[in-house]
């Protein structure tokens, strides 16, 4: 049972993944477009003079190999997210399988991440017994 207690934490590391997926998908539509066009205020620059804005321009070739790491490092995520996802996809259909009492006791102990001891509290039975419909359960 030890694998299946922390189903709220899964469900929050699959929006943490979909939070990165987002952002490095949108640092990569940025860095392209910046290849693209370029920077929007380049002018000619005048070497004589100290600069007075704080614009760092950067090289074609660190823009390409950027974009190339963070698209190796999407492919990881994307991987990762979608085995997350099909990890919960199977703890939903497991508890679908059953029904009465022990659906309850799997719903509180796999989604509620609840305790043998705060189940039988709620659902007004014993330790005990809700030590049994688990092992049912996992058989």
């Amino acid at each position: 049972m030890n694998s299946i207690n922390s189903y709220q934490d899964l469900c929050r590391e699959i929006e943490v993944l979909e939070i990165r997926i987002e952002s490095i998908e949108a640092e990569i539509k940025h860095l392209r477009k910046l290849m693209i066009q370029g920077p929007k205020d380049i002018t000619a620059i005048d070497y004589s003079k100290e600069s007075s804005r704080n614009i760092v321009h950067i090289p074609l070739d660190i823009l390409i190999d950027r974009v190339e790491k963070l698209e190796d490092k999407l492919v990881i995520f994307k991987e990762i997210l979608e085995e997350k996802i099909q990890y919960k996809e199977k703890i939903e259909i497991l508890l679908k399988k059953f029904d009465g009492i022990q659906y309850k006791v799997m719903y509180l102990k796999l989604k509620e991440n609840m305790s043998v001891e705060n189940i039988a509290e709620t659902l007004g039975y014993s330790e005990r017994q809700i030590y049994r419909i688990l092992k049912e359960c996992s058989t």
